[in-house]
């Protein structure tokens, strides 16, 4: 295991000393960014099941909302700035549209978010499928 100041390393019979590992270290960016190695397989298959399994729990009373579930690799930035591949699932977008008092209504949003009655005198509960998917994901 890496020291601290990244000058020794322990490999479970000796300590290696004075290693030199640069930072950032090139051999994890590569990796991170998919320049080398499965991550993109990899994530690309997490962000599959999540789709897949938030399919299967909302509710279909159109099934426009279940239709609207995207599964992507991309690169985002998510730590100081530096971009890294990440899995994402998308849902909503302007397949889940209804019509309320005339005007078009993105409902995906709604459906897992909820709305509290005092920002529209309504109340909407949370389904939180988007959660219950990520809870799942992250056993």
């Amino acid at each position: 295991m890496a020291s601290q100041n990244g000058t020794s390393i322990y490999d479970g019979n000796t300590f290696l000393t004075d290693v030199k590992i640069p930072d950032p270290n090139v051999a994890l960016v590569s990796i991170l960014t998919g320049q080398t190695g499965n991550l993109r397989n990899l994530l690309s298959l997490q962000a599959v099941k999540g789709k897949l399994l938030y399919q299967g729990k909302v509710a279909k009373k159109t099934g426009r909302l279940e239709e609207s579930a995207q599964a992507l690799v991309e690169m985002r930035e998510v730590k100081k700035g530096e971009a890294r591949l990440c899995g994402v699932i998308t849902v909503g977008g302007e397949l889940p549209v209804s019509t309320w008092k005339g005007e078009p209504f993105f409902y995906g949003a709604l459906h897992n978010f909820g709305r509290d009655p005092s920002d529209s005198g309504t109340f909407h509960p949370a389904h939180n499928d988007l959660v219950d998917v990520r809870n799942v994901l992250a056993q």
